[in-house]
């Protein structure tokens, strides 16, 4: 499961990392490789939902399997994309192929955890954000290097620059493909604790906007994704515009930046978490609440000073440590997500908390700062 969230997000920053290539190359606006992400995000919002529902009715694991192919189908279009609406298509789709995997496995890993180490659990498969988006970054900034490596899989008429993106959407299709097939064959035992509980009576979308602790952390969470989302796409750039850096450079620093805080984070997050949990008892999905909102208070000082002065070093200290508050969050608030509801819930509650953060944060910030 962490391997397969951390190509996913791989795939994600490489995006972010390659928009100035991607720009020249189709020659269009920032606003319009700001859908880049957009496109992305409709797919993913569009089908958490229904593979969420119909995890209840089919083979979860046959879904991800699902999934995941269609995601690698995704990545084989967009390094053959010969026009920018093929590839907002091919971004399509792979929000698409991976709505199935982000719905469907963390009930699972919740599932498995022990009592007292569901915070470590969902803190060693949420890394993968951080860490997957910054490996994005850097993979993207320098595949141009090491694109002769692989340029027999492209048309050889094409110039350099344009071979080094689209070769490194090939090389994920090919890391991912042992995940997706080896998917279709696992047992699917660990389901039975959710299907025997399973109420669609329970699953109306209503009831969990009726949730106040879910529906506070979906927003929180949401102006969250917002935020992440527009650094996400725009930071390496606006590093190389505002610093006068060189692009590759840029994806080199800001990936840095994101993977060790978002290492150091989501691991702190987790601990704490579980100390939580341990102390908390019946009320963790509420004092995880309380644990969120306290880290994303500290870390606003720190990320609108970094904008807001014009030392690159400065910039570079408010982003260290907001960063590392953010990520810190990553556990406990995708376990309010998972403890506040009933059991036979999780995946609808993990979906439709999806569409809600990613409708009202990263579908809308890069269109914005772009």
């Amino acid at each position: 499961f962490t391997m397969c969230n951390l190509l996913n997000y791989i795939d994600r920053g490489l995006v972010s990392g390659v928009l100035p290539r991607i720009g020249e190359d189709f020659d269009v606006s920032k606003t319009s490789l700001g859908l880049l992400t957009g496109s992305f995000m409709g797919g993913y919002c569009l089908l958490s939902p229904v593979f969420a529902l119909c995890s209840t009715m089919f083979p979860p694991f046959t879904l991800i399997g699902v999934g995941l192919v269609v995601w690698q189908i995704s990545a084989v279009m967009s390094a053959y994309s010969r026009s920018f609406r093929v590839l907002l298509l091919a971004r399509l789709l792979s929000g698409i192929g991976e709505a199935s995997f982000q719905a469907i496995a963390p009930p699972f890993l919740d599932d498995v955890a022990g009592e007292n180490s569901k915070g470590v659990l969902l803190a060693v498969f949420y890394c993968a954000i951080p860490v997957g988006t910054a490996l994005g970054y850097i993979y993207g900034g320098y595949m141009e290097k090491f694109s002769r490596c692989f340029f027999v899989f492209i048309s050889s008429s094409e110039p350099e620059p344009f071979k080094s993106w689209r070769t490194a959407f090939l090389l994920l299709a090919a890391l991912m493909t042992p995940f997706s097939l080896s998917s279709f064959f696992v047992s699917n035992k660990i389901t039975e604790k959710v299907d025997n509980d399973s109420d669609m009576s329970g699953r109306t979308i209503s009831g969990l906007f009726r949730n106040s602790v879910w529906l506070t952390a979906a927003l929180g969470y949401a102006a969250w994704t917002f935020t992440i989302g527009a650094f996400g796409v725009w930071g390496p750039t606006f590093i190389h515009k505002v610093f006068n850096l060189p692009m590759e450079l840029a994806d080199l620093q800001f990936g840095a930046i994101t993977v060790c805080m978002g290492l150091l984070g989501t691991a702190i997050g987790g601990v704490l978490l579980d100390t939580l949990t341990r102390r908390m008892g019946s009320d963790v999905a509420t004092a995880s609440l309380l644990l969120v909102g306290g880290l994303t208070a500290l870390s606003i000082p720190f990320l609108v000073g970094a904008f807001l002065l014009s030392s690159r070093s400065l910039f570079y200290m408010g982003m260290i440590f907001g960063e590392l508050l953010l990520f810190a969050t990553t556990s406990p608030v995708n376990g309010v997500f998972l403890w506040c509801v009933p059991p036979a819930d999780r995946s609808i509650s993990m979906a439709v908390a999806n569409i809600m953060i990613h409708v009202l944060g990263d579908v809308i910030s890069p269109v914005a700062a772009g």
